[in-house]
């Protein structure tokens, strides 16, 4: 994302480049002429010089891990990079598969979604449960991997969602996606909530800030939220979140 600025600045960075990866909440726009989604918004605001989004719609958080690794682990250097990622449904499997061409894909690896595994009506609610707890902890690992690399490299950066995945209260959502609670080992629980989340609290992720403030009454699918829902959180959420947390300065 490289275009003439059209937001008016309220942060800095002592970083040049953004890097985000995350789903259809991240990758909510197909025009690339102007700021239209909240890495466009960010990227503005903050007067990154571009941002290289990897996110793709329907991805799992293996791709999502994955991409930004992909990509950094092919530079030696490092120093100009803001990491943001916003990690996705924790009951989304991908296999992967070389020689095909479809996206999404990292180099010739193919990230192959399998379509709602855990909700085929031949599964029993044992077996259901027994592939969600399966399912979260191979996103509790990807998201813990990620995190590790960042950190071993001094790469700034912080971690959303596009649903809040880890701190009650919860609220339904029409994907139906499970959350951590009961899926992982306490001490994994323990971990992740650790980790360097933004926002701070469990009603302000995206879904839950477009439910609360009325967004989605005019969503196309009453889900994803609109393009004035993620301006309006981008501005009021995420960019101070990152402030607070020092990671961008207000100017």
């Amino acid at each position: 994302m490289m275009w003439e600025y059209n937001l008016s600045q309220f942060y800095k960075s002592k970083k040049s480049i953004l890097l985000t990866g995350g789903c259809s909440f991240t990758a909510s726009t197909a025009q690339l002429d102007s700021a239209a989604s909240w890495p466009g918004f960010v990227r503005d605001r903050c007067r990154f010089d571009h941002c290289i989004d990897y996110s793709y719609p329907g991805s799992g958080n293996e791709y999502i891990g994955d991409s930004i690794l992909y990509h950094l682990s092919n530079l030696d250097n490092v120093d100009d990079y803001f990491v943001i990622i916003m990690w996705s449904g924790i009951n989304r499997k991908e296999k992967k598969l070389t020689g095909i061409d479809r996206m999404p894909r990292l180099g010739n690896v193919t990230y192959n979604r399998i379509m709602n595994a855990v909700n085929h009506p031949s599964i029993t609610d044992s077996y259901k449960k027994k592939l969600d707890g399966e399912y979260a902890q191979e996103s509790a690992d990807k998201i813990i991997e990620l995190d590790r690399y960042l950190r071993s490299r001094n790469i700034p950066f912080a971690f959303c969602s596009y649903i809040n995945l880890l701190f009650p209260p919860y609220i339904p959502a029409r994907d139906a996606t499970p959350r951590f609670d009961n899926l992982v080992h306490e001490d994994v629980l323990k971990q992740l909530r650790l980790l360097n989340w933004v926002p701070e609290n469990s009603l302000d992720y995206l879904y839950e800030y477009a439910f609360v403030n009325d967004y989605l009454k005019d969503s196309a699918d009453y889900f994803h939220p609109t393009f004035e829902c993620n301006f309006a959180w981008t501005n009021n959420v995420l960019l101070p979140s990152l402030e607070k947390q020092g990671l961008i300065t207000k100017i």
